[in-house]
């Protein structure tokens, strides 16, 4: 039996949260029983339910740990330290059997994955999706000193990495000194690839997307200056502005909209499910990203999984997994001393390259580096070997 722990997961209240959790633990179940593992348990450790609260359903058990998050907004962080341990053991006792390895998928659940696997003395693997340099970037995700010590202090155990990009990759190095990290990029959801690969709709109508967190780091304002600048160059085209999401700066982004004067091309759809998001991006003009930083950036990879053009900053994702051949980078510094200017002129031009073969070479290449097969392949092969070990094995799966 092999035990894999998540605790980030797709929500009633935000459909999108931790959706390539779900992609790459659905991946790995396959490759675990195409590797000879009868069974495959999934216990996810669900920081919205009541502590205490524990649901089976055949190989699938749900553990309610509201109180986690809880110690997180209050004064008793120190608690963080011994709650694993608490969780760990409840963890034992709902499974009732002993794995023959454990892996865990997601940031939270990493500590007590470890703890499962040194309570059983069978080998590890954590998969996580930044490091807490990410953090520092983006305010959106705050830790405190005593979670960045435990982290640290984890992350400096491994002998194997993995991480989803190269930039996080070597963001692991500088910051930790973790060596001998690989790359695997994250995996997309079905639901993208399986849109119809669509062409423009129009030469004298423009559909801009942007999907993501609505905070300072993911700069959506630079997107909405860019659309202006657009606005005011080809007065004469039909611009519609998609934007997808939710987050702290969404008054101030329909605002800034106004200010410009193009609050009626601007669409702000809150947080919508993948299917709804897959819709929209297979036909959009094209796909934009101005992030400060990204470690990866699934809504560039779903949106490469539509064979849509993309415009991104180089912020430490998109460009690890992205072939330049389907998008236009450019220099998060440049882009930050002149906001929407050389965005627009990036748009403009992917917009010229469009075709719908190369949208269908795009989506070729999505299919063999983001495809759900795929990075369920290269994982094991990555994992797999640590699995073997005897003894504890310390590798990480950094995504």
């Amino acid at each position: 039996m092999l035990l894999t722990l998540t605790q980030w997961y797709p929500s009633k209240d935000n459909p999108v949260a931790g959706v390539f959790v779900r992609v790459h633990v659905n991946a790995l179940r396959q490759e675990a029983r195409d590797h000879g593992y009868d069974r495959v348990v999934v216990v996810h450790l669900d920081r919205e339910a009541p502590w205490g609260l524990v649901e089976k359903s055949g190989d699938d058990v749900r553990i309610g740990t509201r109180v986690q998050r809880l110690l997180l907004r209050r004064t008793l962080k120190v608690l963080i330290v011994p709650l694993p341990i608490l969780i760990a053991a409840k963890v034992c006792g709902v499974v009732g059997e002993r794995p023959k390895a454990v892996v865990s998928v997601a940031h939270p659940a990493e500590i007590v994955g470890w703890l499962v696997a040194r309570r059983y003395r069978r080998p590890f693997a954590a998969h996580i999706e930044h490091s807490t340099s990410f953090t520092r970037a983006d305010s959106s995700f705050p830790q405190s000193k005593l979670q960045r010590s435990i982290r640290g202090w984890w992350l400096r155990t491994p002998k194997r990495a993995i991480a989803v990009s190269k930039g996080l990759a070597s963001s692991l190095s500088e910051e930790f000194g973790v060596s001998g990290v690989a790359v695997v990029a994250n995996g997309v959801d079905d639901a993208f690839f399986s849109e119809g690969i669509h062409p423009r709709d129009s030469k004298n109508a423009i559909r801009i997307l942007s999907v993501g967190l609505l905070t300072p780091g993911k700069r959506v304002d630079h997107v909405i200056h860019a659309a202006a600048l657009i606005k005011d160059r080809l007065p004469a085209m039909t611009l519609t502005v998609e934007i997808v999401g939710d987050g702290v700066c969404r008054v101030e982004l329909e605002a800034l909209a106004r200010t410009l004067g193009i609050d009626e091309l601007c669409r702000f759809h809150g947080i919508m499910t993948p299917r709804a998001i897959a819709q929209i991006a297979a036909n959009s003009s094209v796909f934009v990203t101005a992030s400060a930083f990204e470690t990866f950036c699934v809504a560039a990879a779903e949106a490469f999984a539509c064979g849509v053009p993309i415009v991104s900053t180089r912020s430490g994702g998109p460009e690890s997994f992205i072939d330049p051949e389907f998008a236009t980078f450019i220099d998060v510094t440049v882009a930050g001393m002149n906001p929407g200017a050389d965005l627009s002129d990036a748009i403009l031009r992917e917009i010229e390259r469009d075709s719908l073969a190369r949208r269908h070479r795009a989506r070729d290449s999505a299919a063999a580096i983001v495809g759900c097969a795929t990075v369920g392949r290269q994982l094991w092969r990555t994992i797999d070997p640590q699995l073997q070990e005897p003894q504890i094995a310390a590798g990480a799966l950094l995504l």
